[in-house]
């Protein structure tokens, strides 16, 4: 193992394409999909109950239909985490 990695410190990425454009779920899919294949395997990625965490930076237009976006890709194998938006309950 790597003397220099620390293991308490995680980190994940945040996802900002969300800002600019309504991905289809298939697309979120390939992003999440690239991240796992290079990223999120490794012991230094955060997990929240053994799911890889994902910050989502998305614009507040969206409504409910960003987190049904990604809860389709993400197929429960992420744990996404979303900016709020307004008239969330």
């Amino acid at each position: 193992m790597d003397e220099s990695i620390n293991p308490n410190v995680k980190w994940s990425v945040y996802h900002e394409r969300e800002n600019h454009i309504d991905q289809t779920p298939s697309e979120i899919r390939n992003d999440l999909d690239y991240l796992k294949t290079w990223f999120a395997w490794h012991q230094a990625w955060a997990h929240i109950d053994g799911k890889p965490v994902i910050f989502v930076y998305n614009d507040s237009k969206g409504g409910c239909d960003v987190p049904r976006r990604w809860m389709q890709a993400s197929n429960n194998e992420w744990y996404v985490v979303l900016k709020v938006f307004p008239d969330y309950k």
